[in-house]
């Protein structure tokens, strides 16, 4: 923390206090590391989200040819990781935009696909990952019996 306090000196307080509530909270999620059953978790967990953006992103890739012009798991490896880096560092709301950014230069800067092919692959893909997601919140929240009103209700009370 003497290494971020000198580091932010000349920036202005409000930045300096975000700053070191980013690194606060980095450094919370560091504690997870001591804990050996909660790493563990994390691991499998982590290996599971991975094993599912292959399974939906493999599919996609199939239908739309892509498969003939590079191989399919490096396409898909490259594609999913390109996608977490692009969603972790531009977060927009659904991931829309950032998630598409990813996709073209995933497929179309580095493996030479036509933008086109490209643009449509993300579009579809997003409509895929985001449908599955939506569909399942709406599953859980008939299941639970939540209604939207609650749902804005709890959202004032969060905010």
């Amino acid at each position: 923390m003497k290494i971020v306090g000198t580091c932010i000196r000349p920036l202005p307080e409000k930045w300096g206090d975000k700053i070191v509530g980013m690194v606060h909270s980095f450094t919370d999620g560091l504690k997870i590391l001591k804990d050996v059953r909660g790493f563990l978790a994390s691991l499998v967990l982590s290996f599971f989200v991975w094993i599912a953006m292959v399974l939906t992103y493999y599919p996609i890739i199939l239908a739309f040819g892509i498969e003939s012009q590079l191989p399919v798991m490096t396409a898909v490896l490259i594609v999913s990781l390109t996608i977490g880096i692009f969603i972790s560092l531009f977060p927009t709301p659904a991931f829309l935009g950032s998630f598409h950014l990813a996709c073209v230069v995933a497929l179309h800067e580095i493996f030479g696909i036509s933008e086109a092919i490209a643009v449509s692959y993300g579009i579809i893909a997003w409509l895929v990952a985001m449908g599955f997601i939506i569909s399942a919140g709406l599953v859980f929240i008939l299941k639970d019996n939540i209604s939207f009103k609650e749902i804005s209700t709890s959202r004032e009370t969060i905010t």
